[in-house]
């Protein structure tokens, strides 16, 4: 994990929707709650991101 996400501890909403220059997702922080990944051009995800309990919505359209 890259060390800026190491600082994110408070962060609980990522929207990532429409970013086209993210391949690839990181390991994701345990106190995200939701997440946009709608028209990403992320090509995988980390399985943290299936593990998170907390996360309410997810949108993964390609």
């Amino acid at each position: 994990m890259p060390s800026y996400f190491q600082c994110l501890d408070k962060l609980t909403h990522l929207d990532l929707g429409e970013c086209s220059n993210l391949k690839y997702l990181p390991q994701m922080p345990s106190n995200i709650e939701f997440l946009n990944l709608s028209k990403a051009a992320i090509k995988e995800l980390p399985s943290s991101v299936w593990s998170h309990e907390k996360i309410s919505y997810s949108a993964v359209v390609s």
